[in-house]
């Protein structure tokens, strides 16, 4: 797997691109600026691993969905 644009990571995870620039603002998903002016960003395969990783360990909170009572 290659480095990957925002616009894939987007599609991979069927959210819209500016979800994956917050994240990345949020430095909760890595990146690496390249380009002249390093405003073009790739993700590193690392990173989405970690991120998807990070996902996996957030516990979320239990709903109780029991008809009864």
């Amino acid at each position: 797997m290659s480095y990957m644009t925002v616009e894939e990571v987007a599609a991979l995870w069927a959210v819209d691109p500016r979800t994956v620039r917050t994240e990345i603002k949020a430095g909760r998903l890595g990146c690496v600026r390249v380009g002249p002016a390093r405003r073009t960003i790739r993700i590193p395969p690392a990173a989405l691993a970690a991120w998807e990783a990070a996902q996996l360990n957030t516990t979320a909170p239990l709903v109780n969905l029991s008809l009864t009572g």
